[in-house]
């Protein structure tokens, strides 16, 4: 048997007031009916949690809260009244290890996100933004309910991910104010997270960003912040590779490109790849055709086209076999611009390569080629006249012609 409390007499005159049963005040307080009909009764004595959240439910400003305290402040019960009924405590309990989501739920995410990252480059843009970004509503909705701190992890991380993909699609699709607000977001979440390698794969999506944004300063800074996150992270190959170089060789950084390129290839050496290509957004390391790809294009900004060809040549013919429409056509833009710089110009093979690369991209229209075939025509005005090189112009000018709006349907 309980006894009277002022607390429990308190209890039940505030939920009569207010018209509430036991089962709504239940709904409200999170608290079973029957150990509310306890409290009330002086059966059970309410810890200051609890007052204070059927204070909260009753509105009652903090008198349920003081009314508990002087309660327990006179026991008669043994001194149990001064700890937690055990039903509170399993209620608590069930509360701590309580999850919307299970072992099976996160597989599934995990290897959805390793599937879209790996196909990224086979599949139009617009079509691979409508998957990435359904599932990252999904996670956004598993988010916001309750986990264990080793499934938030894992959850944030698959966040991350998705994150970063849609805003590297995002610059496919030529919509550069997406592309900057997810990869934003990709990074407060890794950052929130607390997780070097994370953050440091969010900042080499946030620094291709910024590149292809015309945004080189910005580029730099972030790939050399992801460097300095996790500086032997498996991540640092594509940022010293990717986004360090290219940054600064558009800013007209000689020395830095060397230098970053040697310490990427350097640390290439640390993760071995073996034949197999790497997915452009990895979540490991880069293989030596990225590698050596991306370094061709820092040194094509830099008007050094000897090694350009040095590097783009081999990785070419490793994306020509794995049918990869977007390196693809990327390096035989670089290699069709250096052909124009050599010192012996070919403005026949150069429109030959240029040609090539954008009917084999011509399916997934990327931004990317777009904007390297125009600077490839930028260079080839001397040669203007040549009718190759005019008919290049003519397959650029209608990629040109697509519209934004589809990728502005799948992405808002």
């Amino acid at each position: 048997m309980g006894r009277d409390t002022v607390f429990g007499q308190e209890l039940a005159r505030l939920r009569a007031e207010r018209g509430l049963s036991l089962r709504r005040l239940s709904e409200l307080a999170h608290y079973s009916r029957s150990h509310l009909h306890d409290l009330e009764h002086g059966v059970k004595q309410p810890s200051t949690a609890t007052a204070k959240r059927l204070d909260v439910a009753l509105s009652a400003g903090g008198r349920l809260a003081a009314l508990a305290e002087r309660d327990r402040a006179q026991p008669d019960d043994g001194g149990t009244g001064w700890l937690d009924d055990p039903q509170e405590i399993e209620q608590r309990r069930r509360r701590v290890t309580a999850s919307n989501i299970d072992e099976a739920k996160l597989r599934y995410l995990e290897g959805a996100v390793l599937r879209l990252i790996t196909e990224y480059e086979r599949h139009p843009p617009g079509v691979m933004a409508s998957q990435t970004r359904r599932l990252r509503r999904y996670v956004d909705d598993v988010l916001a309910g309750r986990r264990h701190p080793p499934q938030q992890e894992r959850l944030y991380a698959v966040a991350v991910h998705l994150c970063g993909l849609l805003g590297t699609l995002a610059v496919d699709l030529g919509l550069h104010a997406h592309a900057r607000a997810y990869g934003l977001e990709a990074f407060d979440i890794a950052d929130a997270a607390g997780q070097p390698d994370l953050q440091a794969w969010a900042r080499a999506a946030q620094s291709f960003i910024a590149y292809y944004a015309s945004d080189y300063d910005e580029a730099l800074a972030y790939a050399q912040d992801g460097q300095r996150r996790a500086p032997r992270s498996p991540h640092g190959v594509r940022l010293a590779l990717n986004g360090e170089p290219r940054a600064l060789a558009r800013l007209g950084d000689t020395y830095g490109v060397d230098d970053a390129v040697d310490r990427g290839l350097t640390l290439l050496a640390d993760f071995p790849t073996g034949e197999q290509v790497s997915a452009s957004l990895t979540l490991g390391a880069y293989c030596p055709a990225r590698a050596t790809a991306n370094a061709a294009t820092a040194y094509l900004a830099l008007g050094q086209p000897a090694k350009v060809r040095r590097h783009a040549t081999p990785a070419l013919a490793v994306f020509d076999r794995e049918g990869l429409r977007g390196p693809q056509a990327l390096t035989r833009l670089d290699l069709a611009t250096a052909a124009l710089m050599a010192p012996d110009p070919e403005p026949e093979r150069a429109a030959q390569l240029a040609a090539e690369a954008i009917a084999v991209s011509a399916p997934q229209r990327l931004e990317s080629v777009n904007l390297r075939a125009r600077e490839f025509l930028h260079r080839a005005r001397p040669w203007a006249t040549q009718p190759r090189i005019r008919a290049v112009a003519e397959m650029v000018a209608d990629q040109n012609k697509r519209s934004i709006e589809v990728g502005k349907v799948v992405l808002e």
